[in-house]
């Protein structure tokens, strides 16, 4: 009975050690391939360093290729969404001001609503939910004041598209020459007592940065 035992104790801890080693084994295989990675990044990074020039070059011939070009592929999309996103708000108020426009044109040389009633109905749909005949007694002054609303939106989304334009350029710009700087984790500040010889002996602290 005794040697049973003795032989399923062998047998159990030899399989609780090969456990252990395969579970060793498996993170040293892990740091190794993060180890790999990490080494083929700066490989990359120091055969093929950015050139910030041609970074802003690219994001000012097509926005968001210069983050492409600064391997930041995530960036681009968010700048691609950005973009679509003015151009879309853009485009409605343009349409909306020419909407209003064309009614106070309308109200301006037509004394009946022949001709304004079935304007409005085929176009009114992207613009307001307001029955037809409400936006057809709508006086000129208000009229007016809705064409200089939409107006207004849409020359203050140019100024954003072109300051989001720019933006990106110099990210792109800035990104490309911050690549080459060293942010490793050998970057290390340490402070500590330190004792000066010159004319007379002085106590302070030194603080060294290492890269």
């Amino acid at each position: 009975m005794h040697k049973y035992f003795f032989v399923f104790l062998v047998i159990f801890c030899g399989k609780g050690y090969t456990q252990n080693n395969l579970v060793t084994n498996n993170e040293s295989l892990e740091d190794a391939k993060s180890f790999v990675i990490k080494q083929n990044d700066e490989t990359v990074r120091k055969k093929y360093p950015l050139n910030p020039n041609t970074a802003s070059i690219l994001s000012a011939i097509i926005p968001g290729s210069g983050q492409i070009y600064n391997r930041k592929y995530w960036k681009a999309p968010i700048i691609w969404g950005g973009a679509i996103s003015i151009f879309l708000g853009y485009d409605f108020y343009k349409r909306e001001e020419n909407f209003y426009h064309q009614i106070a044109i309308f109200k301006d040389r037509y004394s009946s609503d022949e001709f304004l009633k079935p304007y409005i109905e085929a176009n009114k749909v992207d613009f307001t939910n307001e029955p037809t005949d409400q936006i057809a007694n709508l006086n000129l002054s208000t009229v007016l004041q809705r064409t200089d609303n939409a107006r207004a939106t849409k020359q203050q989304l140019i100024v954003l598209g072109a300051l989001f334009y720019l933006i990106q350029v110099v990210e792109a710009s800035v990104d490309a020459h911050f690549d080459g700087f060293d942010v490793s984790e050998d970057l290390t500040m340490n402070i500590s007592p330190a004792t000066f010889n010159h004319a007379s002996w002085a106590n302070g602290l030194k603080l060294s940065f290492r890269f």
